[in-house]
């Protein structure tokens, strides 16, 4: 309840299904459960006997947990587990926050195969879109103005899911922005670490 407008509104950007955060951790997940540091218990024995945390600095806790798995360790999800959990203060934090998990994830698909699903490719297409937009209403305004309504119902929808959460329309507006940095900070950080790795063959990529 003391949480600040800005970080209700990133809280529910970083936990609903439209934006793709709140597909973790739930019977619907596209992927096994991923434990994040900030909610994880796992016994020291099992810690050690995977070789602890990575050299990654972001992601590490993920890479933890998917070497667990590896190992054959049983990950469970305790979905009536409550975990009180601060979000950034500043929209420049959060920012910085999602495009280090960007990222983050390009590395993480690299050391383990598979790892890269059509989630974490979508913030990487919508910032694409939202970069395109203005040359299309130019040179197609067809496919410009057919993009640009979808992101606007799009965005429709997030304010009024928060409306209907919060309570509140000052959240339920700052969602929406808080949306658009999740997913441009997600996805110019995975297109930025794609770029350093694949095409100017930088095996560590951007520093995190």
């Amino acid at each position: 309840p003391d949480f600040t407008v800005i970080q209700k509104a990133i809280n529910h950007s970083m936990t609903s299904f439209l934006t793709t955060g709140g597909i973790r951790g739930k019977q619907y997940a596209t992927t096994s459960y991923r434990p994040r540091s900030f909610n994880l218990g796992v016994r020291k024995q099992a810690f050690w006997d995977v070789g602890g945390f990575s050299d990654l600095r972001c992601g590490e806790d993920v890479d933890l947990s998917i070497r667990l798995e590896k190992a054959g360790y049983k990950i469970v999800f305790l979905e009536k587990a409550f975990v009180y959990h601060k979000r950034r203060t500043t929209w420049k934090s959060f920012f910085r926050q999602v495009y280090r998990f960007g990222a983050a994830r390009v590395l993480l698909s690299i050391r383990h195969r598979g790892e890269l699903k059509l989630t974490h490719i979508f913030p990487a297409f919508f910032t694409c879109t939202c970069f395109c937009i203005p040359f299309l209403l130019i040179f197609i305004p067809q496919i410009g103005i057919a993009l640009s309504g979808a992101l606007v119902i799009y965005f429709l929808i997030i304010i009024l899911e928060a409306l209907a959460k919060e309570k509140s329309i000052k959240v339920a507006l700052a969602a929406s922005w808080a949306t658009c940095l999740q997913l441009w900070g997600y996805g110019l950080g995975l297109l930025r670490n794609f770029w350093e790795i694949y095409i100017m063959k930088n095996p560590s990529g951007i520093k995190l």
